[in-house]
This record gives structure tokens, C-alpha cells and sequence, in this order.
């Protein structure tokens, strides 16, 4: 089981494992069993087999890695395929596959050494005290069946034993592959594993080149592009990643996260539309693969479905995808919240986002009370969005004292560190509220404080955002309808460089332009905004919904 890392905004913060004791029991590395996956594996003299985790059936779906390791045939296959369901983040399937080569063919080094690895942490897991003894022990194993191994085999072996000392050194496990590919400048799987390392130890930059080299020669490395979408948006040029990004669907179709993945970079350069498109297939994609393994019925048991669900809200809300956006909303809401999870709870409350802007306004203001304060507020907020469609500003502003009233539970409680999402509602409520009373100077000022508010706190939350939208572009919209174009053209820019080609930005600036007389300059702006829209029509829209 791994410890969990917070997978919120961009490089995630590592949830810190238990100190391990730096000295492990004696015990023979040639005497581990191959199928011990579970705590209490490994002591003096033989380990006992205490579970059996079952094989994933097999599928060619997962990618393309392959990696020739001294194995019976059978034991290469499976072993190739827990490359394959690692690199897609199928991480305790990937660790059955290799115990399977393990199983098939015990003298096969390698295949003890892609069990020790897979039980490594990840740049979205770290690694639980007990899974570090296992992979201490099969790191061993695996040098010791390698001791008359090629040098690139012993070099593997060298770097996992020394990922696993003492406490666990994912540092040194990186610079060990990095010197091992300088000694095999064409071997791309150890490349890619270098890359990996680097990434995990929070070197993007130190990956770049690695995957880029891969890419020149293998531009279809399904492994390769995987890290490189993450590497390419952690150092701040997510654009590099797009003509792989478009590949990858292609090349993994059974591997629900690397269908997902894309959306990553198209999110970052504004192709919402298709972030939302991949998400939903892999929800899909993880529907078929739960059933076909027997696993949860809750799909939000499984590790990256939550992540799916909420970038296909972010992707279907910035893109006006109404049908999209409330089947997504369900979801959530048919999900369960454990209290002491805030993210769980933050996640939940995207549900709102899609029923205030999208649902049946008398349904909406149906929905039940839910239960956790922060869901409450984003409830408020989502009945507030719906009054301001009904163009009722009373109801409105009350809501959103209802909502400053929750401020202090919200504060008191697990989700405390989403007590901006709280505020930022609040704002924009009394900026619809505003604006529906013809008063766009004061919307400005709610508008402005939510804006700044979201940039304080989640200016680097992008994975995706913890607040749907850009609330910068309601105040470029508020002073626009004010009266003062200039100051409103300059914010649509702002905006457009951290959310690019936002439709509703890119409406307001079009706006903006038409009130200059630069209607060519309009018309292009308002034609790039259709580009990305799926709702209604645009040059409808009300300034006091944007």
C-alpha cells in the first residue's frame, strides 16, 4: 500500500513515510519468495508467502515498453508487462505482473529487480515502511541472481539496492541512472527510468533532456511522453508536449491514465474541450478495467479516477459543455466524502460548480443540504449561480452571507486549507449580485477580491484548479460594462496568459475591441473563442455571466 502524496496543484508535496530502521534483519536474498506482497515478507532464512495478490489478465492496451531481460519467455512477457502497467501509473497491477515473472522464472534477476522497483515511490506515492523492506529485500535478490549478469544488468540491480538503503534514497537511485544512461546512451527504457527518477526526486529539468533525447529516436514511447506531459507542464512550457500528448490515446487505449493524461497539456494551452473529451473516456476506460478485474464497485476507489472525474469537470466547465458538466456533477455527488479527507470534500463540491451554471434552476434549488461544511458553502454557491440565471439579486447576496456564515466551520474543520474556495464564492456572488442590479463598478470590486484571492492561493493549481474558472475575467467583464475598455482589454490579457484562449475572456475582449472600432480585431477574438466553446451562443451572453 503506498502513502498517499497530495495530488493537488502541479508537482504534488510528498506526504513524508515513517522512518524506517536503518539496519534490516540478516536474511538470505536468494531464499525471498517471489510471491510475499504483503507486510511481514522477508527474514532470516526464507520469507513466508502470506498473499497471493492475483495477476491482471493480460492486455496489449497498456502501451509499448519493452526491455529484454535474461527470462524464460513466458517471464519476459509479464515482465514487459509490468513495465507497461507501471509507466501507466496501474501501480499494484504492475507490481502483480512482475511478482508473476518472478513466479514464472525465480532465477530471472531483472524480474525481482521490476518488483523491487515498482514497489518504489512515484512522483504521486510515496513508499509505506513495510513495502520498503519488501523492496529492500528484492532489490538484494535481484543483485545476487545478477552477480555474473551483464554490466547493464548489475548497474540496474546497483541503483535499486541503493534506492532502498537505510531509509530509502530515491536521490541517489537517480544519479545511479543517470551515470548508467551516459554508459548506454542508447538503451531508452533506462533513460526513461533516469527521467522517472529525476521527476520523483522533483528535478523536472534534469528529466527534459532525458525524454527529449527518447522522443527524437522513439517519438511514440508511450513511457516517454507519459513523464514528458508532466515534466514539460512542471517547467512552465506545457506546449512542448502537445504533438505527443495527441499520440498517446492511440498508443495506450486500455490504460485509463494515459488516456488522461493529455489532458494536462491541453488544459495548460487552452484546448479545453478536448481535456474534457479524454477524461470522460477514461472514465470509461476505468469502468471496463474495474469490471474486467473484478475491483470496486466505487470507481473512486481506484487510485486516479477521482483525478479523472475532476479534470473532465475543469474541461467541460471552462468549455460551456452543459451535458458534459452535469453528468460529471452526478458523479461527484453520487460519491462518498469521508470527513477526514479534505480533498475528497473539495472534490465533491465541484459538483456544485456544474449545477449553478448549468442545471435546472428549480432542480438546483431542490438539491438537498449536504452534509460537510465546505460542501455546504459550494451548495450556497451553487444555488447562488442558479438565482443570478433567474436574475434574482436578493437571493443572490443571500446566499452568499449564508456562505460567509460557514466560513468559521469550514475554518474549524478537515478542509480548512479550502477556506479561500469559500471566500472566492462569497465574492462572486456579490459581483452576480451586482451586476444584475446595474451596478458593474461595484461588481468590480467583489470581483477584483475573488480574483486576487484565487491568485494568492491556487495561482499554481492547475491539476486542475481547486476554482473553476478564471474569476479575473468577471472583472474585466464588470469594467467593461462600466465603461472602461481599456482597463478591461488589459485584464482579458492578463487573463489569457495563464488561462489561454478562456472563451468567455476572449468574449470580453472582443467586446472590448468592438467598443474601440477595431471590428476586425473583434471579429478574430470572438471566432478564437468559438473555437473552444460548446454552449450556447456567445454573442448572447450576459456581461453579469461571464
Amino acid at each position: 500500500m503506498k502513502t498517499a502524496w497530495l495530488l493537488g496543484a502541479g508537482l504534488a508535496l510528498l506526504v513524508p513515510a515513517s522512518q524506517v530502521a536503518r539496519s534490516a534483519p540478516a536474511f538470505n536474498p536468494l531464499a525471498l519468495s517471489p510471491m510475499c506482497l504483503t507486510s511481514g515478507a522477508g527474514s532470516e532464512g526464507g520469507a513466508a508467502v502470506t498473499k497471493v495478490i492475483k495477476p491482471p489478465p493480460m492486455s496489449d492496451a497498456f502501451g509499448n515498453a519493452v526491455y529484454k531481460v535474461d527470462a524464460s519467455p513466458e517471464g519476459q512477457r509479464w515482465f514487459d508487462y509490468g513495465l507497461q502497467l507501471a509507466w501507466a501509473f496501474n501501480h499494484e497491477q504492475a507490481t502483480a505482473a512482475f511478482a508473476e515473472a518472478m513466479r514464472l522464472d525465480p532465477d530471472c534477476g531483472l524480474c525481482a529487480g521490476g518488483y523491487a522497483w515498482s514497489l518504489g515511490p512515484t512522483i504521486n506515492f510515496g513508499i509505506e515502511p513495510a513495502d520498503l523492506v519488501k523492496a529492500r529485500e528484492a532489490a538484494a535478490r535481484a543483485q545476487a541472481l545478477l552477480a555474473k549478469g551483464s554490466d547493464r544488468d548489475r548497474g540496474l540491480a546497483a541503483a535499486l539496492v541503493a534506492r532502498y538503503a537505510g531509509a530509502g534514497d530515491n536521490r541517489a537511485f537517480a544519479k545511479a541512472m543517470d551515470a548508467l544512461a551516459v554508459r548506454y546512451p542508447n538503451d531508452n527504457p533506462i533513460w526513461v527510468w533516469a527521467a522517472d527518477a529525476w521527476m520523483i526526486a522533483e528535478q523536472p529539468a534534469r528529466s527534459m533532456p532525458l525524454l527529449e533525447t527518447v522522443l527524437a529516436r522513439a517519438p511514440e514511447d508511450a513511457g516517454a511522453i507519459h513523464f514528458y506531459i508532466h515534466a514539460s507542464e512542471w517547467v512552465g512550457s506545457p506546449g512542448k508536449a502537445e504533438v505527443y500528448a495527441d499520440r498517446l490515446q492511440r498508443l495506450a487505449p486500455g490504460a485509463s491514465h494515459l488516456i488522461h493524461m493529455p489532458s494536462h497539456t491541453y488544459y495548460q494551452i487552452g484546448r479545453y474541450r478536448d481535456a474534457g473529451r479524454v477524461n470522460l473516456e477514461a472514465m470509461d476506460v476505468d469502468a471496463a478495467w474495474a469490471k474486467r478485474t473484478d475491483g470496486p464497485a466505487d470507481l473512486f476507489k481506484l487510485g486516479y479516477y477521482g483525478h479523472n472525474v475532476s479534470f473532465a469537470l475543469g474541461g467541460a466547465m471552462m468549455s460551456g459543455d452543459a451535458t458534459a458538466a452535469l453528468k460529471i456533477g452526478g458523479v461527484f455527488r453520487a460519491a462518498e466524502t469521508p470527513k477526514d479527507s479534505a480533498w475528497a470534500q473539495m472534490g465533491v463540491s465541484r459538483a456544485w460548480f456544474a449545477y449553478g451554471r448549468y442545471g435546472d434552476i428549480s432542480d438546483v434549488l431542490d438539491l438537498p443540504r449536504p452534509e460537510h461544511p465546505l460542501q455546504q458553502a459550494m451548495w450556497r454557491y451553487g444555488r447562488g449561480e442558479a438565482l443570478s440565471r433567474r436574475g434574482d439579486p436578493e437571493s443572490v447576496r443571500y446566499e452568499a452571507a449564508e456562505i460567509a456564515a460557514l466560513r468559521k466551520a469550514v475554518a474549524a474543520g478537515k478542509a480548512k486549507q479550502f477556506l479561500p474556495l469559500v471566500d472566492i464564492a462569497h465574492e462572486v456572488l456579490l459581483g452576480r449580485a451586482a451586476m444584475l442590479d446595474d451596478r458593474p463598478r461595484q461588481a468590480a470590486r467583489h470581483y477584483e477580491k475573488a480574483a486576487k484571492i484565487q491568485e494568492k492561493h491556487f495561482s499554481d493549481s492547475r491539476d486542475p484548479p481547486p476554482w473553476w474558472y478564471p474569476v479575473r475575467r468577471s472583472y474585466a467583464a464588470a469594467l467593461l460594462a462600466a465603461g472602461q475598455t481599456d482597463k478591461a482589454l488589459a485584464e482579458t490579457e492578463k487573463v489569457l496568459a495563464s488561462w489561454p484562449h478562456d472563451p468567455l475572456t476572449l468574449v470580453v475582449a472582443s467586446r472590448a475591441e468592438t467598443k474601440k472600432g477595431r471590428a476586425d480585431a473583434a471579429a478574430k477574438r470572438m471566432t478564437q473563442a468559438g473555437r473552444e466553446w460548446a454552449g450556447d451562443s456567445l454573442t448572447t451572453m450576459e456581461p453579469g455571466q461571464i
